[in-house]
């Protein structure tokens, strides 16, 4: 991605979690294709109680479309027919 203008220091959101942080319980699924712009970011820092820190970027999205990835049966990616649009409830959108 590329925006034309000047960067600027994004202020840091520190987030004290208090058992060990494991990252991949949260990333789970096929995941979406998502057309629309990037209206915003953040910065934030997860302290675990180990005292690892782990970086991360938050984008805040203006979606317009968002379409969920297909694969094929030896689990290679197959391009989504774009023109194909079904409404579906946010969260089967998005898994946490």
């Amino acid at each position: 991605m590329y925006h034309n203008s000047p960067l600027s220091a994004l202020p840091v959101e520190n987030i004290v979690w208090k058992a060990a942080w494991s990252p991949g319980r949260y990333q789970a699924g096929r995941g979406v294709i998502v057309e629309g712009c990037v209206r915003d970011r953040s910065r934030h820092v997860v302290v675990d109680r180990d005292g690892k820190r782990t970086r991360y970027v938050a984008l805040y999205l203006c979606v317009r479309r968002a379409h969920r990835r297909k694969f094929d049966a030896s689990g290679v990616e197959v391009e989504p027919n774009f023109s194909e649009t079904e409404k579906v409830p946010l969260t089967t959108v998005i898994s946490y």
